[in-house]
């Protein structure tokens, strides 16, 4: 990951550790405080459960193949949400 603050390379599990299980860390260059984005954490909740729904619906449900291929509709919804999660920024500067 990058910090906001100077754009320099963290290592986001020792920044976890040097955290003391907190939901904030130190940059180690320019020792700005960063905390994890809670926009973040709600796209990716809903997003695994909007995948979780449409997963578990299509497995009780016996239909035609025309409602079968509207369950992947949330399927796909939610592996999308979840992506955008790993490509979106997770830190910011608290």
């Amino acid at each position: 990951m990058k910090c906001p603050g100077c754009k320099s390379k963290i290592d986001e599990n020792k920044a976890r550790e040097d955290a003391d299980g907190e939901d904030k860390a130190r940059c180690p260059a320019c020792k700005v405080l960063l905390k994890e984005d809670p926009n973040a954490g709600r796209l990716l909740n809903i997003g695994f459960f909007t995948w979780l729904a449409g997963t578990v619906g299509k497995s009780f449900v016996e239909g035609t193949p025309e409602v079968m291929m509207l369950l992947n509709i949330p399927v796909l919804i939610g592996l999308a949400m979840i992506a955008a999660w790993f490509l979106r920024g997770k830190w910011l500067v608290a």
